[in-house]
């Protein structure tokens, strides 16, 4: 197949691997020139035009993925590389595919291999030299992994004073949201003012203050019933008119007259909303009379103050999940995935609490926007003992007074409406210069994850130590890479990285099509995109990014927390995360106005011009409404387990060979989700089937997991804690998965086992954690040393396909096929 054959999409998917495969071969000409030097066999360079052309045959790499979790998962990738290194294998792993926390330490690993020139920083191999074997069983600590483990709390190093500038921080950008909110509010405020200026036009239906009630039926909610008697008869007639056509031309999909027959019933929503303000503040007026001593109407102050209590009990609701939402993320996925009447209760009131506390934000802003038209409006009813005025706080009526001299030269009649216009404004116009990541939580923990994980192992920062100083500040420090660029990632020393991230598209019927709201978006040296919006080449699209460095790469890839979530969004939580500015995802310009339309690499005239068309002035409304899209200016990005949590899909894209993957997601069932939805999109979107027993690993944790000391631990046994599996790419073309999962058999060294024996969530403790102990850091690397070197040593024994269930097999089996390719592909 020529290029120019190729469509689009196939022929940048051809530049991609292109690039990618000449960065491997860099690499493994390096490393050959050293294995020359010691006498071993080389790896030979791939061909990328072979394995293109013939579609489905897999290409000779070896990729390693570390999957999402936090800071336990960053803890635990650390133990399997520094086994892999141990046993020297690390120097034939070709792609790094990181997500989320795993993220953590992968961009530590290649930012610490492109600075060292290859050098593994976390601990160094100790071999045999008469057998060439990894002699010892641990490693010892470097100063590289103290230096991680000193800022294994990141997000608060030095204790309180970081508590303190994060709130600060917190604070501001909860002001900046309230800038960009509240405008609307006050408009809308005084255009209910406008339209119902005195108490007495509350109960009369009216359009901007013109009487309607001798055209309506009833008073109260009168537009409302007179649009939905108009709307019976137009149904009617639309049956009538259906009921004429010939079937051939009965077609409901997409067509004019049921789009306009949605409007008609939004309209009435609509007008039935702003019926209710004026309806809702009357009873405002109500229980004010009430509380003077006069009778007055029960009904409308009933429902005013069902509005109050309502927005009183969801809000410390709202508080509760908000702040624990990651254990309550926890919680609904362990008692959805488990059986019985008991957990499907817990399920339902999870739940419940979820869509409370999704209302109690816009039920507060409701009642704030009731009682500022409380104040505004005028009581002209002069038999009640609340004066005219005098239910309007003193500081507001003199606000408004003082605006209105200010912009008139007099008090206008009311100045309250007056000083809800000018501030709204003021507010809009001042709001347009605020930008989508300036104030929001990504900059905190991108600056934070950087100082923790980005840092050059050659280099101290050469400041003297200050007194008093928390000994994270001190000149002994490293010298960080807080703005180290993904072009300054090394080919020849480093594998290639892919930094998984998800772009959420809830708007668009891209991805509505499959229910999952959101793509695969793919940051990587020399290219950053997602099928939904086409990849841009890093150097093209580096202008209209210019922030985009390997910190902020990291800190997309683990936005766990966002008002938008990809396939895993909780929308009754949408606006209030979104306002309340728990937002860690990136607005980044979409790399569609940089990436190729045409079939010839460098073309420039055939890609799409970048023109800004300022839509990101608009972000927050768009976070809140879900209004997300592949074609607006700016997409919005977020952490990658938003959609695949492993980090194998872009190595299947590929097409690797071998995968090595590393499962440290929160799996309290160990039911394996982020497996089971891999195997899903692999099969829907590229036609790979998995076939991966997994089965006996699932059983000894569990039964470690639920065991108590009094009724006796099961007994340790040497595995399993990894599984071998296959791909069928199709074409009869196989490639083999390694799957190493966060599990227990028992047999870990001492501390392991007696955390595991405090903490019975352990190794599935909520990825909501992340600030870990010195000890709770600890066990999770030693954990993941020990469950990749008891495999690749052939001390614990593994599943592996098309074995017996049982059967006892090792990793320096040969007479297992996948065992044996796998070893030779890893080992050799």
């Amino acid at each position: 197949m020529s290029i120019a054959a190729r469509s689009v999409a196939e022929d940048t998917a051809f530049w991609i691997l292109q690039d990618e495969i000449k960065a491997i071969n860099e690499r493994r000409r390096e490393l050959n020139r050293l294995r020359e030097q010691r006498g071993e066999p080389v790896r030979p360079e791939l061909s990328l035009g072979d394995n293109f052309e013939r579609a489905g045959e897999p290409i000779d790499a070896v990729g390693l993925t570390l999957s999402g979790g936090g800071m336990r998962s960053a803890a635990l990738g650390l133990g399997v590389l520094q086994a892999l290194n141990h046993h020297n294998a690390l120097r034939n792993v070709d792609y790094l595919s990181t997500v989320s926390g795993g993220g953590y330490i992968g961009c530590s690993l290649t930012a610490t291999m492109s600075k060292s020139g290859g050098e593994f920083v976390f601990g160094q191999q100790s071999s045999d030299p008469a057998t060439g074997r990894p002699m010892a069983q641990e490693i010892s600590d470097t100063e590289a992994v103290g230096h991680i483990r000193n800022y294994s709390n990141y997000l608060i190093p030095t204790g309180f004073r970081d508590v303190l500038t994060a709130l600060a921080i917190v604070v501001r950008g909860l002001v900046a949201n309230l800038a960009l909110v509240l405008p609307i509010v006050l408009l809308l405020v005084a255009l209910t003012i406008w339209t119902n200026p005195d108490r007495s036009l509350l109960r009369s239906p009216n359009l901007l203050s013109i009487s309607l009630a001798r055209y309506l039926p009833v008073e109260n909610f009168g537009i409302t019933l007179a649009l939905a008697l108009a709307a019976l008869a137009l149904f009617f007639l639309w049956a009538l008119y259906r009921s004429l056509l010939s079937p051939d031309k009965r077609s409901e999909f997409r067509t004019k007259l049921p789009a306009w027959g949605a409007g008609v019933l939004v309209l009435i929503a609509a007008a039935f909303f702003c019926e209710l303000q004026p309806f809702v503040v009357a009873g405002m007026f109500d229980i004010a009379d009430a509380k003077a001593g006069v009778e007055t109407g029960v009904f409308l102050a009933l429902i005013t103050s069902w509005v109050k209590t309502l927005a009183a009990f969801a809000t410390p609701v709202a508080a509760a999940v908000t702040l624990f939402r990651q254990q309550f993320g926890d919680l609904v996925r362990a008692t959805t995935a488990a059986s019985g009447w008991m957990a499907q209760l817990a399920s339902v009131a999870t739940k419940a609490a979820v869509w409370i506390a999704g209302a109690a934000l816009p039920l507060l802003i409701w009642v704030g926007y009731l009682y500022l038209c409380y104040w505004g409006i005028i009581n002209d009813e002069a038999q009640s003992p609340v004066g005219r005025g005098t239910h309007t706080p003193a500081w507001l009526l003199r606000a408004s007074q003082v605006t209105s001299e200010l912009i008139v030269g007099r008090v206008v009649e009311r100045p309250v409406a007056l000083l809800y216009v000018a501030c709204g404004v003021l507010l809009l116009l001042l709001s347009w210069l605020l930008r989508p990541n300036a104030n929001s939580l990504h900059r905190l923990y991108r600056d934070r994850l950087s100082k923790a994980f980005l840092f050059d192992p050659d280099n101290r920062s050469g400041e003297p130590p200050a007194a008093n100083e928390a000994s994270v500040d001190q000149g002994r420090d490293f010298k960080a890479l807080d703005t180290m660029r993904l072009s300054d990632l090394s080919d020849a020393h480093a594998p290639y990285h892919l930094i998984n991230a998800t772009i959420n598209i809830q708007g668009s019927d891209y991805a509505d099509r499959r229910g999952r709201n959101a793509d695969f978006f793919l940051i990587s040296k020399y290219w950053i995109g997602s099928e939904a919006t086409g990849y841009a080449p890093r150097e093209d699209f580096a202008p209209a990014a210019s922030e985009l460095d390997l910190a902020t790469a990291m800190a997309i890839s683990g936005a766990a927390a966002s008002s938008n979530m990809g396939a895993n969004s909780v929308r009754p939580l949408a606006p209030t995360l979104a306002i309340l500015n728990i937002r860690l995802g990136y607005w980044l310009k979409n790399p569609a106005f940089d990436a190729p339309t045409g079939a010839v690499r460098g073309d420039t005239s055939s890609r799409r011009a970048w023109i800004p068309k300022h839509r990101s002035h608009f972000f927050l409304w768009s976070e809140i409404t879900g209004r997300l899209y592949e074609n607006a200016d700016e997409v919005y990005l977020t952490d990658g387990g938003h959609i695949e949590n492993l980090g194998i899909y872009e190595l299947l894209r590929r097409r690797c060979r071998f995968i090595i993957a590393i499962d440290a997601e929160t799996d309290i069932t160990m039911h394996f989700p982020a497996l089971m939805r891999l195997e899903r999109y692999a099969r829907i979107d590229l036609g790979v089937l998995i076939n991966l027993p997994w089965e006996a690993i699932r059983r000894t944790t569990l039964a470690l997991m639920s065991s108590s000391v009094a009724a006796g631990l099961p007994k340790p046994q040497a595995g399993p804690h990894v599984a071998i599996g296959t791909i069928d790419y199709g074409g009869g073309e196989t490639g083999y998965l390694m799957y190493v999962k966060a599990s227990l058999t028992g047999d870990e060294n001492d501390y392991v086992r007696d955390y595991a024996r405090r903490y019975s969530r352990f190794p599935h403790e909520s990825t909501g954690d992340q600030f870990f102990s010195e000890e709770q850091f600890e066990v999770y690397r030693a954990l993941g040393f020990h469950m990749m070197n008891g495999a690749l040593c052939g001390g614990d024994h593994i599943q592996v396909v098309g074995a017996p269930p049982d059967a006892i097999v090792k990793f320096d089996d040969p007479s297992i096929e996948p065992v044996r390719k796998f070893r030779t592909a890893l080992l050799s």
